[in-house]
Formats: structure tokens, sequence, C-alpha cells
């Protein structure tokens, strides 16, 4: 049975994340178009969202097309060291920068539905593009370390010796657990205030409920595809000194990891436009209304010819 996990890792990449690619490609450029427009251009959500799109679109193509083109070429990883300190570093500030603007989203969701005037002036579009410009540089900064640590050993692209341990350490609770954490407070927090909001006079506009909801599918999503993660982190912290693996062991492990840490996590990068196509009716409403001004801009030109 271990034989063939191989074989199925190689058919998740051909087609599984050539999918991904595809179809995250064109969903976040689409939300992308849609955030940008002038109706959405006074709305904190919107900047989060749509940056985010636009950090999708980076991180999916910089994080797949590597492992679609290593399965018919020579994987350029292991031969340019600075390719491989440059690709790892820049994709691990991609994928942070994209899950901490969800969870500024969340924040801002939770300050426009409070009944408080004191925390609802959070929510505001100023502070919403300076804490992107902040989020943006600050990881950028504090991924450096990849730059100076990322090595090439054994013919592999990677993280090894103590450098490996600590960021496995820093991958379980800034990437499997902070993020995921603060999600779920403000979530739970932003349902008590919507609880509130029926014994108060506070008025929810009917584009932040909108908002509301294709944020909580977002996350919903983003919990379900990170949430072993950490567990994957760990055990190949814990086990990655044990001796005499057997072969079909490395397998295993191989495979989970490239399921969990791979296939999984693209899911979450690639699938933002249609949550919220699915989970926002006003989202489906404007993805036609740019439909059909694309499908304007196509006649006229046609028919001022005749």
């Amino acid at each position: 049975m271990t034989s063939i996990l191989p074989s199925i890792q190689i058919a998740m990449i051909r087609y599984g994340m050539t999918t991904y690619l595809a179809l995250g490609n064109i969903g976040n450029f689409l939300a992308l178009l849609i955030f940008s427009n002038k109706n959405h251009r006074r709305n904190p959500c919107s900047v989060y969202l749509g940056v985010g799109s636009l950090f999708n679109i980076l991180g999916i193509n910089l994080g797949i097309i590597p492992l679609v083109y290593a399965l018919d070429h020579p994987d350029p990883l292991p031969l340019s060291l600075s390719l491989c300190k440059w690709r790892q570093y820049a994709l691990h500030a991609i994928l942070m920068i994209d899950r901490i603007l969800i969870v500024f989203a969340c924040f801002d969701r939770f300050a426009v539905s409070s009944s408080r005037p004191s925390i609802r002036r959070w929510s505001n579009i100023k502070l919403a593009r300076w804490s992107t410009i902040a989020i943006i540089l600050f990881w950028f900064i504090i991924c450096i370390h990849i730059l100076v640590y990322q090595d090439i050993q054994h013919g592999s692209c990677g993280m090894f010796g103590t450098y490996s341990l600590i960021f496995s350490i820093y991958s379980i609770f800034i990437i499997g657990l902070i993020p995921p954490l603060l999600m779920l407070i403000f979530g739970i927090l932003t349902m008590r205030n919507l609880k509130q909001i029926h014994t108060t006079q506070v008025h929810l506009h009917q584009r932040d409920r909108q908002f509301l909801a294709i944020l909580a599918a977002e996350v919903i999503v983003y919990l379900t595809c990170t949430a072993l993660n950490p567990v994957s982190i760990a055990y190949t912290t814990l086990t990655s000194n044990v001796p005499n693996k057997s072969t079909q062991r490395i397998q295993i492990e191989s495979f989970i990891s490239f399921f969990i840490r791979n296939f999984l996590i693209y899911i979450f990068h690639t699938t933002p436009f249609y949550i919220y196509f699915l989970a926002s009716s006003s989202f489906r409403k404007e993805c036609k209304i740019l439909f059909f001004s694309w499908k304007r801009q196509r006649i006229i030109p046609t028919t001022t010819l005749h």
C-alpha cells in the first residue's frame, strides 16, 4: 500500500494542485477587482480582504508552480542557494501576511458590531490602510531569518539542525495556534455583539452584515484546513532524530506531511472568492454586475465599427 503513496502524491500535485492554481488565480483576481471598486473603497474590511486576495495570488503561484515544475524537470531549488532562500522567505512572508489580514478583518467585524462607540471607532478606513502597510512591512522584516539560515544540504533545500527545531516551535505557535485562536476570539466576541444589537439602538448596515457572513465562512474554512498543521509540525519535530526509520514509515510520514502542509493549506488560499460567492448574496450580485460590465465593454466597440 505504501509503495503507491509517492505516485498518489505526484497525481495530487499534477492534477489537484494545478486545479488550485487555475481556480485560485481566477477567483482571487475576481475578488480583488470586486473589493477594489468604488462601492468597497470606504469599507475597512474590503481593504483587508482585497489585499489578502492579492497576496493569495502571489502565494499560490510562488508555492505551487515550483512543485508542479519539479514533476517533469530538475528541481531548481536545491541547485541555487539564493533561489532556495528567497523563495522560502517570500512564500512564508506572503502566506503569513494573508493570515494576519484575516485576523485584522475579524477584529474589524468585532469593532463595527460593537454597541460601544469607543470600540466602533477602531473600524475605519484610515486605520485599515495603515494596518495593512504595517502588516506587510512587519512580516517581510520578521522573516529575514529565513534568508540567513535556510540552506541546501544533501541535495535538499530546507532548514537543518538547531534552526529547524527553532523554526518548528515558531511555526507551531505563530502559524498553527495564534492566528486561529485570535480568529476564534474575535468571532465569539462578534457573535456576542450581534446578540446585544437586538437589544440596543445600534444599526448594522446590510453591507457589514454581508461581510460578517463571508468572513465567518472564510474562518471556518481556514480552521478546517489548518487544524492539523501544528500537530504535523510537532510530530515531525519530535521524530526528526529517530534512528533507522523504515522506508515504509518515511513514505507515510512524507505523504501525510505533504497532505497537511501543502494540499490542505493551499485550499484556503485558493477558495476565498468561491466562499464569498456562496456565503453572500450581495457578493453574487456584484459578480453579476462585473460580468455584465465586461460584456457591455466587449459589445460596444463591435457595434460602433458598423
